[in-house]
């Protein structure tokens, strides 16, 4: 039995606004439920795999960190800025607006 259907990935793509053809919907499936299948395959062999870290492990993020010296002061930044828009440092466009191609 397969794990996910050609109708599934359709589901999948409305819901993400993707436009895919029946040949990517078919792909998508196969690609899916191949790596279904190896994640069933691992869980079956090595069961229920332990959530919580090691005691040694040091998080991606230390919540403390903080960088060293004093901030800027806002005023100050704003005071170095060419043009400035109340709170905001007003900077050239570089992209053209809607309709400007």
């Amino acid at each position: 039995m397969s794990a996910f259907t050609e109708k599934d990935i359709r589901a999948f793509a409305a819901k993400a606004r993707l436009r895919i053809d029946a040949a990517e919907e078919a792909a998508y499936a196969k690609g899916l439920n191949e790596t279904y299948e190896f994640l069933s395959i691992i869980a079956d062999e090595y069961g229920e795999l332990e959530k919580t870290p090691p005691e040694d492990s040091t998080p991606a993020v230390q919540p403390s960190a903080k960088r060293e010296g004093d901030s800027l002061q806002r005023k100050d930044v704003l005071s170095l800025a060419p043009e400035t828009d109340g709170a905001f440092i007003r900077v050239p466009r570089v992209l053209p607006s809607k309709g400007e191609e």
